[in-house]
């Protein structure tokens, strides 16, 4: 796997605290990542992420199950109708993951998730690994983003893993 050029890199960082997203932006800094945008709005992230070459987003996923800014932003990222940057690599940050945490992180349209707090080293190489191995791209009618169905729910096993699909 080859290191990215983190100088060459825009990362997106949004969380609904501000102190903790400028620290991320510190840390970010601190491994050379060319440009950080903070944000605790989705508007402005989504303005961001539309007007320039965004290598990937940090998002907080504090109850992503509400109507929170992370949950608007995802939901309007991975909508094919609204979004600005289809295969945008999402790094949800939780603060515990949880089962039920990381299938609604799975579920709005995380392709991985870091726990915090992490180290600069953890985090940098979560970076490396989704730019060098970007998760698998799914599109249908109604999400783009990584493939929520490769994570097994056991509800459906093998190749045919849904509903009506045929044994």
């Amino acid at each position: 796997m080859s290191q990215p050029a983190f100088a060459d890199l825009k990362i997106l960082v949004l969380d609904q605290n501000l102190n903790r997203a400028r620290l991320i932006r510190d840390l970010l800094d601190n491994v050379g990542v060319g440009e950080t945008f903070v944000t605790t709005a989705a508007d402005a992230a989504s303005d961001w992420v539309r007007g320039g070459n965004c290598s990937l987003a940090l998002v907080d996923l504090v109850d992503v199950d509400e109507i929170s800014s992370p949950a608007l932003f995802m939901a309007a990222l991975r909508d094919p109708k609204r979004t600005s940057a289809s295969g945008l690599p999402v790094l949800g940050v939780m603060a515990e993951v949880t089962k039920e945490s990381l299938m609604s992180a799975v579920h709005i349209g995380a392709d991985f998730v870091i726990q915090r707090p992490f180290s600069v080293k953890s985090l940098s190489d979560r970076v490396t690994s989704m730019i060098a191995a970007p998760a698998p791209q799914f599109s249908s009618i109604d999400y783009v983003g990584p493939d929520r169905r490769r994570m097994p729910d056991g509800l459906y096993d093998g190749d045919q893993r849904r509903d009506g699909d045929d044994a």
